[in-house]
């Protein structure tokens, strides 16, 4: 029930107004096209499209509640920045930001501050993101480890559609202080890092928050992990279909594909899902990297884990970690501490992992049905 009133309320998101206005990016411009005389097949000012701009300051300007961003196709560099403007979507009335369909947008967004390509943080919410690339190649390191695109401090109902985030020298997303977040359909892959502790960087990170659903994404190639959920507090966070694969080049991380844990800092973690996930060959040596430990699902970590309802249910979790002389990896690993009983496996495939398929160093949890 959780997770339906979850996607109810992030498609509620997705309806804009009849009066709604749609306007154009196009860093080809000359001028901002602001008469109505955009030239959608030129890309020019010579039509009657719509009004166009040639930099985010000037379309996010007028932009309200309710209104569309569609950019077109090429290389951006430049930021999406809805804070210095103050800029928020409604219920029922998102403010969406899209690449035009049929065309390949980029963001290489090279500036140098903790906030990456889109700049959104804070009591704001109800935005949509969809079909665009963002590419941090360009970007410098700051030493923050939410640098890059952080949805926190109060970001509530973004939904995430369709994006590809890569070479960014931080996590493929972070998310900290957050509710109502969908992430679907996307692809996190490639992040940049010199593996010290703190720059390892995963796919997702998912630091406190409640109700977050990501789905259907694929993670690959991350240099720490596929996700980590830590520390809390953490309510609702649905973690299913994804293919998380071939992450952690770093040979210090201990993260593997996905790690769910806690400690002093943290707050409780209940009702984490996770299920129907492909998730394999992880800590695997590459042309990156010598590889990590982690295997495929770990719970808990070296601090008592206060946490209830940790479900994890028909996944595939095979290869982790194969051949790497020294390491341990295991299919799904629950360390001690964790509250007794407090974990659901069932119905998982695991197979071909290093250590053991299943290390189950708790007590009291319900562990049934898996293939190993």
């Amino acid at each position: 029930m959780k997770k339906i009133l979850l996607i109810t309320s992030m498609l509620l998101a997705l309806a804009s107004p009849s009066w709604a206005v749609t306007r154009y990016f196009d860093n080809t411009l000359a001028a901002d096209c602001t008469s109505g005389n955009y030239n959608f097949q030129s890309r020019n000012c010579t039509g009657s499209d719509g009004n166009a701009y040639n930099d985010f300051a000037s379309i996010v300007s007028p932009t309200v509640a309710g209104d569309t961003i569609i950019m077109r196709g090429g290389t951006i560099n430049d930021r999406m920045d809805f804070q210095g403007p103050n800029k928020s979507g409604t219920a029922g009335s998102p403010i969406t930001v899209m690449g035009q369909p049929g065309e390949t947008v980029t963001i290489q967004w090279s500036g140098c501050d903790a906030y990456g390509a889109i700049k959104a943080r804070g009591n704001r919410g109800y935005f949509v993101f969809k079909d665009f690339i963002i590419d941090g190649i360009n970007m410098c390191v700051t030493g923050t480890l939410e640098s890059g695109w952080s949805i926190r401090d109060g970001n509530h109902h973004f939904t995430i559609q369709r994006l590809e985030i890569k070479n960014q020298d931080r996590p493929g997303l972070y998310i900290g202080t957050a509710t109502d977040i969908l992430v679907e359909d996307s692809s996190f892959h490639d992040a940049r890092s010199d593996c010290v502790p703190g720059n390892r960087h995963y796919g997702w990170y998912i630091h406190d928050g409640q109700r977050i659903e990501m789905r259907r994404n694929k993670v690959y190639r991350m240099p720490g992990g596929g996700t980590q959920i830590y520390p809390g507090p953490l309510t609702d966070i649905f973690i299913h279909e994804n293919e998380i694969y071939e992450n952690v080049w770093c040979s210090n991380s201990p993260i593997g594909g996905v790690t769910i844990a806690n400690d002093s800092t943290g707050g409780l973690v209940t009702n984490i899902q996770v299920y129907n996930n492909k998730i394999y060959r992880n800590g695997i040596a590459s042309d990156l990297g010598t590889g990590g430990s982690g295997g495929g699902i770990r719970i808990g970590g070296g601090s008592p884990f206060t946490v209830a309802q940790i479900h994890v249910y028909n996944n595939t979790i095979y290869a982790n970690e194969v051949g790497l002389a020294g390491q341990s990896a295991y299919g799904l690993f629950i360390f001690t501490g964790v509250t007794a009983g407090a974990i659901t496996a069932k119905n998982n495939l695991i197979l071909a992992n290093e250590s053991r398929q299943i290390l189950n160093g708790g007590s009291g949890h319900t562990l049934s049905n898996n293939i190993t």
